[in-house]
Order: C-alpha cells, then sequence, then structure tokens
C-alpha cells in the first residue's frame, strides 16, 4: 500500500478519534485509465469511483445513498452527510426519519411522524 495514503489515512484518523467526530468517512485510491487522442498519442486520465459513479479529479458528488465523495489526483475521500453525516439523538417524545430527500434527517413527533418535533409543522414534503 502507498505510504502516502497511509500516512493520509492515519492522520485522518487521529484527528477524527481527537475530536470526537461520530460521522462516517472512508478513503480510496484514484483510478487510471489509458486513452487514445485524436492525434493517436496515448493519454492518462486519473479518476475516481465510488459505486459505479465517475468522479473527476477536483471534483465533489454528492450520491444517494447521502455521501459526498471528493476527489484528487491519489485518492478520494467520501463522507457522510446528513442521515449518515454522524450518530444523531432525537429529543424525547421523537424520533428520526429521512426528508423526501432520502438524506435530510427530520426530527419528528413518536406518535405522529408528519409533525415537526419542535414546531409541530407538517414535514410532508420536507
Amino acid at each position: 500500500m502507498n505510504s502516502t495514503f497511509c500516512l493520509l489515512a492515519g492522520t485522518i484518523l487521529a484527528i477524527l478519534t481527537y475530536y470526537g467526530a461520530q460521522g462516517y468517512c472512508m478513503a480510496g485510491m484514484s483510478k487510471q485509465e489509458v486513452k487514445a487522442t485524436d492525434d493517436g498519442k496515448l493519454d492518462v486520465v486519473t479518476y475516481c469511483e465510488y459505486k459505479g459513479i465517475r468522479i473527476e479529479v477536483n471534483a465533489t458528488k454528492e450520491t444517494d445513498d447521502c455521501f459526498r465523495c471528493t476527489c484528487s489526483e491519489r485518492y478520494m475521500s467520501c463522507c457522510g452527510y446528513g442521515i449518515h453525516a454522524g450518530v444523531i439523538m432525537p429529543a424525547a417524545g421523537c424520533k428520526i426519519v429521512t426528508g423526501a430527500d432520502g438524506c435530510k434527517p427530520l426530527h419528528v413527533k413518536v406518535d405522529d411522524e408528519t409533525k415537526d418535533c419542535f414546531s409541530g409543522e407538517s414535514v410532508i414534503g420536507k
């Protein structure tokens, strides 16, 4: 395994442990493919891939499963956001459900999931 990657992964783990982060992140190596250009030369293209989704270098993509992935020349990092950002503790009498986008956490009443736990307003469509 690449020593730079190991150092980076160890540093990230140490920072997350020190600050008590409860979110979920993962990292992986970037990929390369060789393509022929119009003039017949070969060009090496670097990219990243998360669950079949191609992410270009220096780009960030939010996925349907609530991860934000960023691609660099050497590696890709993906961290959960919204419902996957970390441990979400509901208030007493409340629970957490996902919003219409599938990622946004909504605090709703246990006895009426259509009502916001704090305002009592409808959460339908949010």
